[in-house]
């Protein structure tokens, strides 16, 4: 009997460690992704991640779990992030094994499981990512002096550390102890680029005056500013630019920081940047100025501001030069085997008349139309001549092309058809005509998206209106369960808004992942189409699967007039998340003090506490919340409470300055060992 277990545990340890052997898939992630990513394109990001994750690929399974955690793209969904972030340490990524650690030490999205967290930290700090098991997560030397009985490379590594977490007293003893202030971490990261991207304003100035250099670069292309413009670090951003960071710096997709702050419709950093003297008028590697990625983000306004301020235009820029074409060329396209060569030509698989309708050759089109060009002939991937011209926003072709009786619903295997192009490419007028001559209103793309459906998603009021006008249905769902009225809360496009509810559009459509466009307005800050869905009687009680209410989702992006007018409607402030995060826990984990200060006079306690038994308090004072922790003490917050792991306030503050507060302003009140 005991030989035999033996020869199973042999067969399992033998399984094991094929399974450790087994190599993750390491496919190069598309540059798509960072691109969507960096312009907040986070819907874009997951659908090109999703798939590369289902087929193991361990860098899209980090990054899938990321927007999952931070609801980015997809709602917010911790057991979601858990199973990715589990698969791609499991697939040997260091930061995924360090993130998981921390997942099972926290019961985040996962059971608490201390002895899985100290197993993942350890495989982290093996594979570089310092976090040792029995800190509890914190980073090496923050016990010790900041790294005094370190050695070089742990000092490091905790000068990295307390660069990225804000805590301003660590720094400034590593670099008097003389560590490197332009060491790096595995990404190449180093303090002054991590201080940057999470505002940490003061972090920064230090480092720039010890000699950090501002134009370093981390594996991923960005420097201090492209990632501070992209976090939206406003102050960290002008202390940058004074500090001569490059200001028409790009990163790997050409974008420069005015082109990232446009798409995010930034005014405050849009104002920072041409204040440096940033480039108005650079485009990225796919053409885009910071004007026209303005203008197709729905940011109408700022994109105008730009022009006003000397930017070019964002106009539909025709191609005035092409191949030659001839006009006896009439004949249909080309088979799919006619493309291998589609490098070399990049019209391969085309008729003359497609290649003149995209170049918006429009002499050239009238001539093919006459001599008998076949009007509804397609490629390949099933792009007509008509299909093209409105891709490219040719009006004066697609009317040619419409009186030469084309298909005005050309389907795509990209589900595209002329009418999405049409309005996607602000053409009323075309959309109007595409609908007389029989376009389907509500033709889908692939993802379940409608015409009506993109217009409100981009602001487009013109299109929109032109569209109900016409009957489109204003209640039709994509395949991820979102409206029209939907995407033109969650961008805040109130005109849009007001023409959808004017329309007859249903306020509460619940999202698979439980979002109405109440809750997405209310997580972005729109405080206005917050104000007028409340008036329209939307139900400000909704929970999203995480069980975040508009008022937690709203407290937990820092959106304080948000907040007042969810309070204003009577909105409960005492709704716990499905781990007992009330939304003033939120608040204070996050330093939204100006919430706090709503929130805190409404709640029923102050020290409510969580499921793994954490307070506001103690939430504030890990996340190294100093004005939080201040508020909360001020508000009278109890120090002494203990959370789950019997640990307190001070115990789990992130550094000296808060365990200090805490300490000297504590009201134990006389209570015993603090019990």
């Amino acid at each position: 009997m005991g030989r035999h277990k033996l020869s199973v545990i042999c067969l399992l340890f033998l399984a094991c460690s094929l399974l450790v052997q087994a190599k993750p898939v390491r496919a190069e992630l598309p540059e798509g992704i960072s691109a969507a990513i960096r312009v907040r394109d986070y819907n874009r990001a997951v659908q090109l991640l999703r798939p590369l994750a289902e087929q193991g690929n361990r860098d899209a399974e980090f990054l899938l779990a990321g927007l999952y955690r931070s609801g980015r793209g997809v709602e917010t969904d911790l057991k979601q992030a858990a199973k990715w972030m589990l698969k791609a340490a499991k697939h040997g990524d260091p930061r995924a094994q360090h993130s998981i650690g921390v997942m099972y030490r926290n019961g985040s999205g996962v059971p608490a499981d201390p002895a899985a967290a100290r197993n993942w930290l350890a495989t982290a700090e093996t594979n570089g990512v310092l976090s040792p098991p029995d800190s509890g997560g914190k980073a090496v030397g923050e016990d010790q002096g900041a790294g005094q009985s370190s050695t070089p490379e742990r000092q490091q590594q905790a000068l990295l550390r307390f660069s990225d977490r804000g805590d301003l007293a660590k720094v400034r003893q590593l670099l008097n102890e003389g560590v490197d202030p332009n060491c790096r971490d595995a990404q190449q990261h180093t303090p002054l680029i991590l201080a940057a991207r999470e505002g940490h304003v003061e972090v920064v100035k230090t480092l720039l005056a010890r000699g950090a250099d501002i134009r370093s670069r981390d594996i991923y292309g960005d420097d201090a500013l492209l990632l501070a413009t992209s976090h939206q670090q406003l102050t960290t951003v002008g202390v940058l630019t004074r500090k001569q960071a490059p200001v028409n710096t790009r990163d790997i997709h050409g974008n420069t920081p005015l082109i990232i702050a446009a798409g995010k419709g930034d005014q405050g950093l849009v104002d920072q940047l041409i204040e440096a003297k940033a480039d108005l008028n650079l485009a990225n590697d796919e053409g885009w100025t910071a004007a026209r990625l303005a203008k197709s983000r729905g940011h109408r306004n700022l994109s105008a501001y730009l022009v006003a301020q000397g930017a070019a235009p964002p106009e539909n820029k025709k191609i005035e030069r092409g191949p030659r074409l001839s006009l006896a060329d009439v004949l249909p396209p080309p088979s799919p085997n006619n493309r291998a060569k589609k490098n070399a030509d990049p019209f391969a698989g085309w008729s003359t008349l497609m290649t003149a309708c995209w170049l918006g050759q429009e002499s050239t089109v009238s001539n093919l139309l006459q001599k008998g060009a076949q009007v509804n002939g397609r490629d390949p991937l099933g792009h007509s001549a008509l299909s093209l011209a409105a891709r490219q926003g040719q009006k004066k072709i697609i009317r040619s092309l419409l009186d030469a009786g084309a298909d005005p619903d050309t389907g795509l295997t990209e589900g595209k058809s002329p009418l999405s192009w049409a309005a996607e490419q602000d053409m009323p007028e075309i959309v109007r005509r595409l609908v007389r001559a029989g376009a389907k209103i509500d033709q889908p793309e692939k993802d379940g998206s409608t015409p009506l459906i993109g217009a409100a998603r981009d602001g487009n009021l013109a299109i929109v209106k032109v569209l109900l006008a016409a009957g489109a249905d204003a209640n039709r769902t994509n395949l991820a369960g979102r409206t029209a009225l939907a995407y033109a809360a969650q961008s805040g496009h109130l005109p849009v808004v007001k023409q959808l509810l004017s329309a007859r559009a249903i306020v509460d459509v619940v999202s698979p992942q439980g979002a109405t466009p109440l809750w997405l307005a209310a997580r972005e800050g729109h405080r206005e189409v917050v104000t007028i869905l409340l008036q329209r009687k939307a139900k400000h009680s909704v929970r999203d699967k995480a069980g975040v209410t508009p008022l937690a989702v709203a407290a937990r992006q820092g959106h304080t007039a948000t907040v007042s007018a969810l309070l204003q409607a009577k909105a409960n402030p005492d709704v716990a998340t499905n781990e007992g995060n009330t939304p003033l826990a939120l608040a204070a984990i996050n330093g939204h003090t100006a919430v706090m200060e709503l929130l805190i006079p409404v709640v029923d306690d102050i020290n409510h506490k969580n499921q793994n038994g954490n307070t506001a308090l103690i939430l504030a004072a890990a996340a190294g919340r100093e004005t939080a922790v201040r508020l909360l003490l001020d508000s009278k917050a109890k120090t002494h409470l203990r959370n789950k792991k019997d640990l307190q306030a001070e115990a789990l503050a992130s550094n000296d300055q808060i365990r200090d507060l805490i300490k000297n302003r504590g009201t134990s009140g006389g209570r015993i060992f603090g019990l």
